[in-house]
């Protein structure tokens, strides 16, 4: 699940920004407000990529979910491919944390057939260890150790992921060994951060564009897998309230924009 903005909105986001990143004023350890829209476009390396995603709440402000479109075409500006995606999270009662969640994709890329929907289990400190859903073929399992959180998944043959903190944000993200993505952080709050999920599901919504774990907003993003290495620098704009409504992730090696954030928040 990716989290893109479209060409157009670049003006949008040059055009409305009241302050940049050179100074904060909203602390690291302050929730923002809740997120109601984000928009996010990338330039490549392989593929265009453009997605709208829209947050969904209860009258309690948990989080119940996404609806989202996404279209994505090759380099080459062929093989166009819209989709639509509905993420649905349900709670028992006035508990914090959801009991289960189901994802849809309008397109159906799963080849074993879809999940459905899935019964979540936790430990002893509320953090989540079992993703059962209806197919079992896409079950997957968390443990934790000192700094990190290893996610095993049948569907993926070279499993597990491991995703590592620091005790507030993601600093190390790898994926079954071969892939790695390192991330250094500014004092921005992180608009896809949920206080009451974070630590405790916060790994199982965790994905690359997606990170509903992190405190705050990372400022540089390194890429390692094969045949590609990326550094991007991020530039973040905040808006009078101190939320950060935009954003654009820099080529470290060609000094080109390959990505542009868009938030917006709930009134």
């Amino acid at each position: 699940m990716k989290y893109i903005i479209p060409f157009f909105l670049l003006l949008c986001v040059l055009s409305a920004c009241t302050r940049t990143n050179q100074q904060n004023t909203t602390p690291p350890d302050t929730p923002v407000a809740l997120l109601d829209s984000a928009f996010f476009y990338s330039t490549g390396p392989k593929e265009i990529i453009f997605v709208t995603t829209n947050f969904h709440y209860d009258d309690q402000g948990r989080y119940t979910g996404t609806y989202e479109t996404l279209t994505t075409s090759t380099v080459d500006h062929i093989g166009l491919v819209p989709d639509t995606m509905a993420l649905t999270l349900t709670y028992n009662g006035s508990d914090s944390l959801p009991a289960t969640y189901e994802y849809t994709d309008a397109m159906s890329y799963y080849a074993g057939g879809p999940p459905g929907s899935s019964l979540l289990r936790y430990d002893d400190q509320r953090r989540i260890i079992l993703d059962s859903p209806a197919n079992p073929v896409y079950t997957r399992r968390f443990t934790y150790g000192n700094g990190d959180i290893s996610r095993t998944a049948r569907e993926f043959l070279s499993s597990p992921d491991t995703i590592f903190t620091d005790g507030n944000n993601v600093s190390r993200y790898e994926i079954a060994s071969a892939y790695l993505y390192s991330f250094a952080y500014s004092n921005y709050p992180n608009p896809f951060y949920f206080p009451k999920l974070a630590t405790h599901a916060g790994a199982i919504f965790y994905e690359d564009g997606r990170d509903t774990y992190s405190k705050n907003l990372f400022s540089k993003k390194t890429g390692i897998y094969s045949p590609t290495t990326g550094t991007y620098n991020y530039t973040w704009t905040l808006n009078t309230d101190g939320q950060v409504v935009s954003g654009i992730g820099i080529n470290q090696d060609t000094g080109l924009p390959v990505e542009y954030y868009r938030f917006v928040y709930k009134k």
